[in-house]
Order: C-alpha cells, then sequence, then structure tokens
C-alpha cells in the first residue's frame, strides 16, 4: 500500500499512515463485498425496511458512536476512525447474512403493475408477523382473472419445444 500513497505524496509519515489504512481496505473488502451482494439481493426481493434500519443503526450506531470513542476518549486519531468502519462493516455483514438466512424476506411479495408502472412491496398475507414487520396492512387476496394466462416459465418452455 505505502507505494500506491507514493505516487500521491512523498512525505514517510503519510506514506507510513496510508500503508496501515490501506490495510484495513484490503482486510475489509471480502466482508464488504458480501455485505453490498446480499443487502442488494434482499432490496431487489422487496426486503427494503429492514436493510435501510439495519444501514441506518450500523452507521449511526456503531460507526458514529465507534469513531466517537476511539478517536476523541482512547485518541486512537486516523486509526480509531478506520476501526469503527470496520467495526461498522463486519456488523452490518453479520445483520444482513443473518436476515437472509432468516428467509423472512421470502414471505415479501412485489407487486408489480404494468398499467401504472408502479411497484409496491406487501407482505405475504398469510404472514402476520411479516405484515407487522414492514408495517403494513396484509396484501389483497388476487383473484385468477388478474393472472396472465402464459406465464414466462410455460413462454420458454414452449419455446425450447419449437426447438
Amino acid at each position: 500500500g505505502g507505494f500506491i500513497v507514493s505516487l500521491y505524496n512523498d512525505d514517510p509519515e503519510i506514506i507510513q499512515t496510508g500503508r496501515i489504512i490501506m490495510l484495513f481496505v484490503a482486510f475489509l473488502q471480502p466482508f464488504q463485498n458480501s455485505q453490498f451482494i446480499t443487502a442488494g439481493s434482499l432490496r431487489g426481493a422487496g426486503d427494503t425496511k429492514s436493510i435501510a434500519k439495519i444501514i441506518m443503526i450500523t452507521t449511526v450506531g456503531a460507526r458514529a458512536g465507534l469513531a466517537l470513542l476511539l478517536v476523541n476518549l482512547l485518541h486512537l486519531g486516523l486509526y480509531g476512525a478506520w476501526t469503527a468502519m470496520v467495526l461498522d462493516q463486519l456488523l452490518r455483514s453479520v445483520l444482513v447474512i443473518h436476515r437472509y438466512n432468516s428467509g423472512k424476506w421470502k414471505k415479501i411479495r412485489v407487486n408489480i403493475r404494468a398499467s401504472s408502472k408502479a411497484a409496491s412491496v406487501e407482505p405475504d398475507p398469510t404472514d402476520d408477523e411479516a405484515a407487522a414487520e414492514l408495517g403494513t396492512e396484509a396484501a389483497p387476496d388476487l383473484s385468477i382473472d388478474e393472472i396472465p394466462e402464459e406465464t414466462a416459465v410455460q413462454s420458454a418452455d414452449k419455446a425450447q419445444a419449437v426447438k
């Protein structure tokens, strides 16, 4: 990491500090990347509120709180701030993976209405816990008339049969 920092600054103290900070970044990457991917998958499945809550708690509580403690009370300076960031990202990774493994996101139904091009997220009407967690009413039942006759899976099956 020192070489990269030396491309931008020739002060030995800054190069040494930058080298250590680059180690923080390198350590953080696998955890941060898996958290980004898993959180994005949960958002795509309609589980946006839980991810927003996790990010709010970890950013405000963990990162800011730990940074204040490590920088101001323990006088760790820049290293304290980066330690707080690493701990924030590790906690966020654990919480996001826990949410994914809980399977609660599977009970959220995403409704997309083609006519209005508006999407809404609704809990499974049979899952009161998911409805309460999302703070929404139970999803209305769809009648069989509202479901298209040919689904994408049926279309793919027909295309495969033609080949």
